[in-house]
């Protein structure tokens, strides 16, 4: 009797590891398979920011943003669209493809120093996490001096442009994807 009952508890015992290897097998079968769903769309997204990026890279600025406060305006291509909303004592305005979310976000707070030029050294003071690659002196509408760099590795990386011009600190961020674009819209910024 005890010899029967060892053979019940055995087999119960490899039907029980046999269903959990049968249902952990299924689990992560459905879990690759979402996982290359998930990969596949993800894919197609990069592939569609990118062509859409290189379509901004290649299209004529044909719309000119103005801001009568701040004193400035520049061009950009004619799909973008703008906005513009306050924090605080910052104005942030934000030119940008809402599909794609590439653009450029524009922050402009007070700024009463003496010195106007920005430097790599000045935003590692202020900030020190602040990863600075590649640091570039600027120099836009002939008042803006500053830095650009790149905040970031890949497709995660931004680029960043500070200067300070007329009382302002100006702070543009952009994804690295749209980085041609803004280098043409940079070189139609004029202080009025």
């Amino acid at each position: 009797m005890k010899a029967l009952q060892s053979k019940k508890i055995w087999l119960y015992i490899i039907l029980f590891v046999a269903t959990m290897t049968v249902i952990v097998y299924r689990m992560q079968w459905k879990s690759d398979v979402r996982n290359t769903a998930i990969e596949a769309t993800e894919t197609k997204q990069i592939k569609e920011t990118r062509l859409k990026s290189e379509a901004f890279a290649s299209a004529n600025l044909t719309k000119k943003y103005t801001s009568n406060k701040y004193k400035f305006s520049l061009d950009y291509p004619e799909s973008l669209k703008t906005s513009f909303f306050q924090d605080g004592n910052t104005a942030i305005v934000a030119i940008s493809d809402g599909a794609t979310g590439l653009g450029v976000q524009i922050a402009i707070t007070p700024f009463d120093e003496p010195t106007t030029i920005i430097t790599a050294e000045r935003v590692k003071k202020d900030i020190p996490g602040m990863l600075i690659k590649d640091p570039q002196e600027v120099t836009l509408g002939s008042l803006g001096k500053g830095i650009a760099w790149i905040d970031g590795e890949g497709l995660d990386g931004k680029r960043q442009v500070w200067f300070a011009a007329r009382g302002y600190l100006f702070q543009l961020t952009a994804p690295m994807l749209f980085d041609a674009t803004l280098k043409k819209m940079l070189n139609t910024w004029v202080f009025l």
